[in-house]
């Protein structure tokens, strides 16, 4: 009896262990999958533009950017915290580009978020994603049609009609 009692607890702990362990395995595995790790912004940013981000992400400020583990994002879920958000601008950004296989896109995309929040500083991250943001937008082009195009074609959007879709008198400028 007293075998079969040890035996039990023995699988119960190694069951444990296992399930606490997972979390953390998957992330080294997925940030495994990652060629390299994203390079932070080349300029500081404005008030104005945070402003401006945070609107477009629907989060209050002051921005509490707060570290993840692998933990804390399965259990932020759908909703993600500022911190999760903020994050994956910069994660999704730069796996487009430096995933060594896109079948990990998601794993390494959590991964990226949870490292970038646990070794980047609030600003660092802040002012990245105003960066990635602005060059996402910067692209988005329309012509005097309404047709979308690429870069350098005849007009492009400014920050009004971008989250709108369509142009506006004050949105659209000559490139």
């Amino acid at each position: 009896m007293a075998r079969w009692r040890n035996l039990i607890a023995s699988v119960l702990l190694v069951t444990m262990l296992s399930v606490a362990a997972a979390p953390w395995l998957i992330y080294w595995i997925a940030l495994g999958e990652i060629e390299s790790r994203p390079r932070h912004a080349t300029h500081t940013v404005t008030a104005d533009e945070v402003d401006s981000l945070c609107k477009r992400l629907r989060i209050s400020q002051p921005i509490q950017i707060d570290p993840s583990s692998p933990y804390s994002y399965i259990l932020g879920g759908a909703r993600g915290t500022a911190s999760t958000r903020i994050a994956w601008i910069i994660a999704s950004s730069h796996n487009a580009e430096h995933l060594s296989d896109h079948r990990y896109w998601h794993f390494s995309g959590a991964a990226l978020t949870i490292w970038l929040t646990r070794n980047w500083t609030p600003t660092e991250l802040i002012a990245r994603a105003v960066e990635l943001e602005n060059q996402r937008r910067s692209q988005l082009c329309i012509n005097e049609h309404g047709s979308t195009q690429t870069e350098g074609e005849d007009f492009c959007l400014g920050s009004g009609a971008a989250s709108s879709g369509r142009p506006s008198s004050r949105s659209v400028y000559p490139r």
